[in-house]
C-alpha cells in the first residue's frame, strides 16, 4: 500500500466535498478544505472512501458515545463548583465536590444533621435520632424524682436516699427510714392514738387482769422445759422423771410448774443442777393418786433458777 497526500479541488457550495473512488487509489489521503472547513479522506482496501474526521471527536465540545475513556494523566478543564450536567468531571472537580460530603468512616458532621427515625425498640447499629431517643425514654423513669407505675421493685441491696422521720408521701422508703419510724413513732404516735397500748420501756398501770397460758408438758423419763414457750407449765407424770436444766434461761423470767400424779401414783422426780432450792435438797413429790404439787420459780441468772415447792395442794 502506498501512502500519497493529494488535494481535491472538488467543492460543494464552499464546503469541502468527499472525493469519489475514481479520484483516489488504495492508501491515498485526500485533504479537501475551504476556509475553516477541512476534511481528511482515505481509500481503504474495499475501495471505500472513508471520512477520517467522522471517526474522531472534535476538540471543541465533543459529544462521546459508548463508553469513553481518558488516558491516564489526561488533563481537562475543571467545571465550576456544583455543576450538574453531562460534562466531564476532573479529579479536581470531584475532590472539591466531596468537600461538601462526610466520609463513610468516622464522619464529623456540622450544622444540624438529620436521619430517618427508627421504629420503637429497634436494637441495631442504625443511627438513633433525637425523636427515637425520646420515644425510648418514655419507657424509663428519670433519675430525679421518678413517678413509678405498676408494681415497682428494687434489686436486693439497692441503696437510696433515706427520707426524714414522719415523711408521709409516696417517696420510696428505705430500711433505715422504716426502722427510724418504728423507733420514733410507734412509741409516740401510736401511744397517742391508743392510750391503752402499753410500752415496754415505760412504767404501766394495769387496770385489767393479766395472765399467762399454762403450757402442757409431755411426761417422759427426761423433761426439758423450754422457757421461750411460756412462763407456766403443767405435766401429768406417767414416768419417774428427771427435770433437766431448762433451755433459754433469761434472768427475771418467773412462773410455776404444776406436777400431777397419774392414776397409778408413786411417780418420782429428780432435778438438774440449775434448780436451786430453799431446803437445799430438791423436794420429794406427793405420790398419791392424782395428787398435785406446784413448783414456783424465778431465774436469778443463767444456770441459777430459784425454786420453792408447794406440796400436796390438791
Amino acid at each position: 500500500m502506498k501512502l500519497q497526500l493529494k488535494r481535491s479541488s472538488v467543492l460543494n457550495n464552499g464546503t469541502a466535498k468527499s472525493p469519489t473512488a475514481s479520484q483516489m487509489e488504495y492508501g491515498e489521503l485526500a485533504v479537501n478544505y475551504n476556509n475553516n472547513d477541512v476534511q481528511l479522506f482515505i481509500k481503504d482496501s474495499s475501495n471505500n472512501i472513508v471520512n477520517v474526521n467522522a471517526q474522531y471527536a472534535p476538540l471543541a465540545s465533543p459529544q462521546f458515545t459508548g463508553t469513553p475513556l481518558l488516558p491516564t494523566g489526561t488533563t481537562a478543564t475543571t467545571q465550576t463548583v456544583n455543576d450538574n450536567s453531562t460534562k466531564l468531571a476532573t479529579t479536581q472537580f470531584v475532590i472539591t465536590e466531596l468537600g461538601d460530603y462526610a466520609p463513610l468512616a468516622s464522619p464529623t458532621f456540622t450544622g444540624t444533621p438529620v436521619a430517618p427515625t427508627a421504629s420503637a425498640n429497634t436494637n441495631t447499629t442504625q443511627v438513633a435520632t433525637t425523636s427515637y431517643v425520646q420515644t425510648e425514654l418514655g419507657d424509663y423513669a428519670p433519675l430525679a424524682s421518678p413517678t413509678f407505675t405498676g408494681t415497682p421493685s428494687l434489686p436486693t441491696g439497692t441503696t437510696a436516699t433515706t427520707q426524714t422521720v414522719s415523711n408521709n408521701t409516696t417517696a420510696v422508703a428505705t430500711t433505715a427510714f422504716v426502722v427510724a419510724e418504728i423507733a420514733g413513732e410507734v412509741g409516740t404516735l401510736l401511744q397517742g392514738y391508743d392510750a391503752d397500748t402499753a410500752k415496754l420501756d415505760v412504767d404501766q398501770t394495769w387496770t385489767g387482769a393479766q395472765r399467762g397460758v399454762i403450757s402442757a408438758l409431755t411426761s417422759a423419763a427426761t423433761i426439758t422445759v423450754d422457757f421461750n414457750v411460756a412462763n407456766n407449765f403443767s405435766v401429768t407424770l406417767a414416768h419417774n422423771t428427771t427435770f433437766a436444766n431448762p433451755s433459754n434461761q433469761v434472768a427475771g423470767h418467773s412462773g410455776s410448774i404444776f406436777i400431777k400424779q397419774d392414776g397409778s401414783g408413786g411417780r418420782t422426780a429428780a432435778w438438774g443442777g440449775n434448780w436451786k432450792w430453799v431446803e437445799v435438797s430438791p423436794p420429794i413429790l406427793s405420790t398419791g393418786v392424782n395428787m398435785v404439787d406446784r413448783i414456783d420459780y424465778i431465774i436469778y441468772a443463767n444456770s441459777e433458777i430459784h425454786a420453792v415447792a408447794s406440796l400436796g395442794v390438791a
